[in-house]
C-alpha cells in the first residue's frame, strides 16, 4: 500500500481478497505516514528523518538524532513549521535554557512535517571562517619558533 491513500488501500485490499471472501469490509489505518515524521539536521550526531510517534518535543527530536555535536548552538535551535497556507514559519528554541534551568516553556511540541535545525555556535562559525579564509588561502606555516640567547656575565 506504499504510496496509496487510505481509500485506495482499502479498495486494493478488498479487491485482492475477493478471491477468498464475499463482500469484504476493509478498514485501513496507518501507524506511520510521511506526515508523522520530523527532519532533524545541523549540528547533531545523526541528521535525518525520524518518526514522530506520540507527543515529542524539540529536545527529544535532537536526542533521537544522537544529541548535539560539540559545535552546536543549543540556545538558538531553529524549528521550521508550515502554516495553513503552506508557508514556512521559523521559531528559535532555547534548549540550553530548557536543560540548564528546567524552563518548561523553552521546549515546544512537534507536529508531523516539522524541521529541527541546530546551527553552529558562534565560535565554531569563527573557527570555520579562519579555516576557510586564512588557513586555506594564505601560504604560511602556523608554527612559532623562538630561541633564548644568554650573554655571558649578565644574569638571566
Amino acid at each position: 500500500v506504499a504510496g496509496l491513500s487510505v481509500g485506495e488501500a482499502e479498495r486494493a485490499i478488498a479487491e485482492a481478497s475477493r478471491r477468498i471472501l464475499r463482500d469484504p469490509e476493509v478498514n485501513v489505518g496507518f501507524d506511520e505516514t510521511a506526515a508523522n515524521q520530523v527532519i532533524v539536521g545541523g549540528e547533531v550526531q545523526r541528521a535525518g528523518v525520524y518518526p514522530l510517534l506520540g507527543r515529542r518535543g524539540v529536545l527529544e527530536a535532537v536526542m533521537l538524532a544522537g544529541g548535539f555535536t560539540p559545535q552546536a548552538r543549543m540556545n538558538q535551535v531553529v524549528l521550521i513549521r508550515r502554516d495553513p497556507d503552506n508557508r514556512p514559519m521559523l521559531r528559535t528554541v532555547d534548549l540550553q535554557g530548557f536543560v540548564q534551568a528546567a524552563r518548561a516553556d523553552a521546549d515546544l511540541p512537534l507536529y508531523g512535517g516539522d524541521i529541527v535545525f541546530v546551527p553552529r555556535s558562534r565560535i565554531a562559525e569563527v573557527a570555520n571562517w579562519v579555516d576557510q579564509y586564512v588557513n586555506r588561502t594564505l601560504p604560511f606555516a602556523r608554527t612559532f619558533v623562538y630561541s633564548v640567547q644568554r650573554s655571558s656575565g649578565v644574569p638571566f
